[in-house]
């Protein structure tokens, strides 16, 4: 049996001669277009990464816990690799201390009395 010896070694010149020629006839030898220099921000339905992290803002200061957490996740979508972590930490510790005050307050407002004592000058 013979081995194909001349095919085999013109195998390797013919696929880097391929790899060359290919990408010249379909057009891959040309320029790119050039960048201005700007890169626009990235945007997520229609708003930039700052403008979702303002209204997350606006919406703490209204005490609109879930929606400041919404707006914030969504600056996270906007910029993707940008961290919000310490404004999610912050709106998160605001929710929970708006929860907090205000189930004191109802207790303190309308729970039952435990236990009332009075002396015998009135005192309570």
């Amino acid at each position: 049996m013979r081995h194909p010896v001349r095919g085999t070694a013109l195998l390797p010149v013919a696929i880097i001669v391929l790899g060359v020629l290919i990408p010249l006839l379909l057009g891959g030898g040309r320029d790119a277009p050039r960048s201005t220099g700007e890169m626009e921000e990235p945007t997520f339905r229609g708003r930039t990464a700052d403008e979702w992290s303002a209204l997350a803002e606006e919406a703490l200061e209204r005490g609109a816990y879930a929606l400041a957490l919404g707006f914030i996740k969504t600056a996270e979508k906007a910029d993707q690799g940008t961290q919000y972590a310490d404004p999610l930490a912050l709106i998160r510790k605001a929710r929970w201390r708006a929860n907090e005050i205000e189930r004191e307050r109802k207790r303190l407002l309308s729970g039952d009395v435990a236990r009332v004592e009075f002396d015998e000058a009135g005192g309570v």
